[in-house]
This record gives C-alpha cells, sequence and structure tokens, in this order.
C-alpha cells in the first residue's frame, strides 16, 4: 500500500534560514520532485504475530467488541505498535513501550506482579528485566526423577573444520538495569528504555504545564473534512486520544468515524477524551486533484491537534507535513503544541516561497474547497505535490 508519510523528519529541522533565502522557484521545484517521489513511496507494513489470546491484527477496528466475555484478553496493533487489553467494557493500553531497528521490532510491557518487564521482539518473549521489586514466592516444584545413564556414544570420525556461519536474526536481552535493556538482533545491537511508559492520570502531573495538560469538559462529536483532494466516502478516520501537550504519547482510547460526503466531510460521534490533545488519521483513497479521478493507490494523512474549544479539525498535506517537525518541537525542544503547529507552518509554507502571515487558523483549519489565501495556499501545495501531470 502506498503510503505518505514523514516528509520532516523529526532529527531534522529540514527548513533552514540557508534554504528559504534560496530563490522561490527553485525551492518549489525541488521540493516538488522530492516530496512527489514520496507520494509514491511504498511503506512497509510490519506483520508481527504475538502470543496473545486475540493476537496481532491491523487496527484497533479490526478489534472484537471488548465485552465481559473476553474480559483479560490482550491484543497487538501492528499500525501503533501497542499492547492493548480488554477490561470487559473497552481496550485499554497495557502501557507498552516500543523501539523499532531495522526489521526489528521489540517491545516491552509489565508484568502483572509490578516486578518487571517482559521483553518481546518480533512478536515473540526473550525474556523480562527485573526493577528490583520483590514478587510474590513462587509454589515450590514437586521433586524431580533421578536421571538415567546413557550409553557411551560411539567414537566419531575426526571432521573438517567449518566455516563461520553467517549472524543468526534472533534477538537476546545481552544486558539490562532497573532502566535500560540492551537488545541484540543480528548484527543490530540498541538500548530500549524502560521508563517511558503511558498512564493517564486523573490530574496532570505536577510538572507538565496547564497548557499542555487541557482535558475536555463534556464528550464532543469530533467533525471535519480530510482532503489531498478529497478523500472518497467511506474511507476511514481514526482519532487517537494523546495523553497531555508534553509527552504527546497516546493513551490507546481510539475512536473512528468514515467520511460521509464527496467533500471529504467526516463525523466521530461522541468522543471521550480525558485530554484534549488528539492525533486523527485518515488512510484511504482521494480524488486526484489534477485529473478529478479517484486514486489508484490509497494513502495515509495525520494531523494533531488541540481540541480545547473546537469540535472540528481537518486532515491535509499541511497538518501530515508539519506533523514530524511539531512532534520535535515538542518533545524535544519543549515548545508547547500551538507554538510548535505556527512555528513548523511558517517553515513549511517559506518552504515553497508562501507568506502565510495572515493566513486564518492553523493548518487544521484549512479546506481546498473554501475561499482564503491559507486555502489557497493548501490546494497550490496539494496539486503541486501530486507529481502525475
Amino acid at each position: 500500500m502506498k503510503r505518505l508519510t514523514r516528509f520532516l523528519p523529526a532529527s531534522h529541522s529540514c527548513l533552514t534560514s540557508s534554504s528559504r533565502r534560496r530563490g522561490s522557484e527553485s525551492i518549489v521545484l525541488a521540493l516538488a520532485a522530492a516530496l512527489a517521489f514520496g507520494l509514491s513511496a511504498c511503506g512497509d507494513d510490519i506483520t508481527e504475530q504475538i502470543n496473545a489470546n486475540v493476537g496481532a491484527v491491523e487496527t484497533s477496528k479490526d478489534l472484537p467488541e471488548c465485552t465481559k466475555e473476553i474480559a483479560g484478553q490482550t491484543a497487538f496493533i501492528t499500525e501503533t505498535h501497542e499492547f492493548l487489553g480488554c477490561d470487559g467494557k473497552e481496550w485499554m493500553a497495557l502501557g507498552a513501550n516500543t523501539v523499532s531497528v531495522g526489521d526489528n521490532v521489540c517491545t516491552s510491557t509489565s508484568l502483572s506482579d509490578g516486578t518487571g518487564f517482559e521483553i518481546f521482539c518480533n512478536g515473540e518473549s526473550i525474556g523480562t528485566v527485573k526493577n528490583g521489586k520483590d514478587g510474590a514466592p513462587g509454589v515450590k516444584g514437586e521433586p524431580g526423577e533421578a536421571g538415567k545413564d546413557g550409553a557411551p556414544g560411539a567414537k566419531g570420525d575426526k571432521g573438517t573444520d567449518g566455516t563461520n556461519g553467517t549472524n543468526g536474526t534472533g534477538c537476546i536481552i545481552k544486558e539490562s538495569s532497573t532502566l535500560t535493556a540492551t537488545i541484540a538482533c543480528g548484527s543490530e545491537t540498541f538500548t530500549m528504555d524502560l521508563t517511558g511508559y503511558v498512564e493517564q492520570p486523573e490530574a496532570c502531573d505536577a510538572n507538565v504545564s496547564a497548557e499542555d495538560c487541557v482535558t475536555l469538559d463534556s464528550a464532543i462529536s469530533l467533525s471535519g473534512v480530510s482532503q489531498k483532494g478529497p478523500f472518497v466516502t467511506g474511507t476511514d478516520i481514526t482519532a487517537y486520544e494523546l495523553q497531555n501537550g508534553r509527552s504527546l504519547k497516546q493513551t490507546g482510547k481510539t475512536f473512528g468515524g468514515k467520511i460521509e460526503r464527496a467533500d471529504g466531510t467526516f463525523d466521530i460521534k461522541t468522543v471521550k477524551l480525558n485530554s484534549a490533545f488528539a492525533y486523527i488519521v485518515a488512510d484511504g483513497f482521494y480524488r486526484n486533484e489534477v485529473t478529478g479521478e479517484n486514486s489508484s493507490a490509497a494513502i495515509k494523512l495525520r494531523a494533531l491537534t488541540n481540541l480545547k474549544g473546537r469540535s472540528s479539525a481537518n486532515i491535509n498535506l499541511v497538518t501530515h507535513l508539519e506533523y514530524d517537525r511539531v512532534q520535535y518541537l515538542v518533545t524535544r525542544k519543549d515548545s508547547s503544541v500551538t507554538k510548535a503547529k505556527m512555528a513548523a507552518e511558517k517553515e513549511l509554507f517559506a518552504a515553497f516561497g508562501i507568506n502565510n502571515l495572515g493566513f486564518e487558523g492553523l493548518a487544521e483549519d484549512l479546506n481546498v474547497l473554501k475561499e482564503g489565501k491559507g486555502n489557497a495556499a493548501l490546494l497550490a501545495i496539494s496539486v503541486l505535490l501530486q507529481g502525475d501531470r
């Protein structure tokens, strides 16, 4: 499946002042070539399987209904690399931490007695790491039977020296502490942080500012439009609740909806979020702005938004292209979500030779089917990046 992902990596500022000093035309052409190539890139879908009651499913929409009959069962979501558990009413995040290196995906989950973590790599358990907390006493095992002497083996002929084998692809825990685990998968070695678990608190942590810890007073009905051109009717839309506006970690709560009209309108009814911060994803086919025909392949667009004071948030190329840059500014540079979005959007529009001073609202307020300078700029970028003219 073709994916439209990660044009602005979080590890790079990407849009520097030096590149803004070049001529607008050369910048537009360079970015058009690079980003249009990205539109045709194929995303790699990871298909891990785990020994869980439900197993691995592609998205949260593929989960069975969480009822009392399956309470206690677990599942792994391959799209988001999350472990979820059914509490009898809804699927909840199990506090998992994931590291992806090469073709290897390793995830750690808390042990039920709180004494440490079990680590899964590529869907298989490779061991546990203890955190120093005393666990419950184990049950004393039965004495084993005495072993029997085996018959002596025949003396074999001397064999020839073997050649060095290639590195295996299995994963092992090389060393660990209460905070980290060093994992080796074939020739790849990496460290997993065992401290970054999401637990949705009843109130904000004292270290998180009020601006980054906005809560919603009641359930809302989240609506908007999803456009590259407009996504086709029936396209899936998923909203993921984020812990707060500082960590931007998912809590495990998800809500789904679909595109309902030809202009890309979607409606997710009764979104019951504790936090006002959400990550919204559209995954499907769209109407090509150049040809007027539906796209031949599906793409995925995303948006990060603060829902405090709003009940609508649009998904488009600008919300998608700014996403990694906003993540970087918030989690690495201690910026608020609003300030990070304003900075990322200024950089992004400048790269296309566009001054966004005077544009109304943020990227999630833009709509290619409406009038206004910001909407016109979004349409121009969307057409420019189509790449099949």
